[in-house]
């Protein structure tokens, strides 16, 4: 079956208002290092036992196919135990590895090399209960003037789509100069589902981003921040003085909370997911602060109208310059103990470590050596018990990390 496929990755916001209802450069003063491989398809054809390869057309319209992050929330919490340790090679390749992009109807997950073939890759073995993210979902037909490289995020009948694609702020370090200048917060009819992936919308609240600002990035995020038992749309706002910061909204569209920005234009923040992080199980949202240069985890805790952050460490990175792959980190229980770790890569990106709040700060309770460095996004499915993700590298290896049994 052909499929067209632009892969993934961009984040960041700005000051709102609320109404009811491209280029490949880097900006001045951007944050360097050396950019990942293009992730855009060109044109290649080629069969093996193991894989079956399809021909993408470079000049057909590119819209994202399928989930790009553990869950359809954005939010990426996987339930379950992960051992990171225990480590099998599920695929080889030769070439470095892009998206493994979520499941396709058949169970298979499939990434994108970098000569631009989609590779379908056999991972029923990764697949410990039913896959997440086989819902294939068209921003066009959801939302007017859709980010053309946005994916869509859903918790039951509530969808966030990125809107008003928009080259104002130059930073231009996630893929292209193209974010959002907004989006829409939509009541569906029922959730999206395989036989009815675009119900109808029954309501529809659009947020506007204050010019020079912008949504710097791909996804939004839906998780309870606040404890009240009602998601809220979390996302980075980016402006060129400032750079990024995350802010959450209503789900009508009323802001929540604005967090601290970076303080320098062309600063990103990788937002990364909300859980029951804290020393006690207090819901915290955690981030990466300039991931190219230093990469800061930091933990955050919404009080007093606020979101204070409660403890940072350094030296790691959820993303490489040009790439358009931002979700590299899962928070997901590798300690034993029934509340998820943050699982990110070392600045390198060579090796995954899993970091565990305590009261006295922050503690690695597990490491992974990768023997090569992180290309892919972290893709990850749980059965509730067991959590498994699967990993691709530079040199075309194809990891399963975790246990089955």
């Amino acid at each position: 079956m052909r499929r067209h496929h632009r892969a993934a990755a961009v984040l960041a916001l700005s000051p709102i208002l609320v109404a009811a209802c491209t280029s490949d450069g880097l900006g001045p003063g951007a944050d360097t290092t050396a950019p990942a491989t293009s992730e855009m398809p060109t044109t290649s054809r080629s069969t093996d036992d193991s894989a079956s390869t399809v021909t993408v057309d470079p000049d057909a319209v590119a819209i994202p196919v399928g989930v790009a992050l553990p869950t359809t929330s954005g939010n990426p919490v996987l339930p379950g135990r992960l051992d990171l340790g225990a480590v099998t090679e599920i695929g080889a390749f030769d070439a470095p590895v892009g998206r493994l992009r979520g499941f396709d109807t058949s169970g298979a997950t499939w990434q994108v090399a970098t000569d631009g073939r989609i590779v379908d890759l056999d991972l029923d073995e990764l697949r410990p209960g039913e896959p997440l993210g086989r819902v294939l979902v068209d921003p066009r037909q959801m939302a007017d003037d859709p980010l053309p490289d946005g994916i869509p995020v859903w918790s039951g009948t509530t969808m966030v789509v990125l809107t008003e694609p928009t080259d104002r702020y130059g930073h231009g370090v996630l893929g292209d100069a193209v974010e959002a200048g907004a989006f829409e917060i939509l009541t569906l009819a029922a959730e999206p589902t395989e036989l009815e992936p675009h119900p109808e919308v029954l309501g529809r609240v659009r947020v506007e981003i204050a010019a020079p600002a912008v949504i710097e990035g791909i996804a939004a995020l839906l998780a309870d921040l606040d404890g009240d038992g009602v998601d809220e749309v979390i996302a980075t706002e980016a402006d060129p003085s400032n750079g990024a910061r995350m802010v959450a909204f209503e789900l009508d569209g009323t802001p929540v909370v604005r967090g601290r920005p970076v303080g320098r234009g062309n600063r990103w923040r990788n937002q990364l997911g909300v859980g029951p992080l804290g020393p006690n199980g207090e819901i915290e949202f955690v981030d990466v602060e300039t991931p190219h240069i230093g990469g800061d985890v930091g933990w955050f805790r919404l009080g007093d109208g606020e979101l204070g952050q409660q403890i940072v460490t350094g030296d790691f990175s959820t993303h490489r310059i040009g790439s358009r792959i931002l979700d590299q980190g899962v928070l997901v229980d590798v300690h034993g103990d029934g509340r998820p770790e943050v699982v990110v890569p070392t600045q390198d990106q060579r090796t995954l470590v899993a970091l565990s709040r305590t009261v006295a700060g922050v503690e690695i309770v597990a490491s992974l050596d990768l023997g090569a460095r992180l290309t892919s996004n972290l893709a990850g499915v749980s059965d509730g018990s067991r959590a498994v993700l699967a990993v691709g590298l530079d040199d075309g290896r194809v990891l399963r990390l975790g246990r089955l049994t």
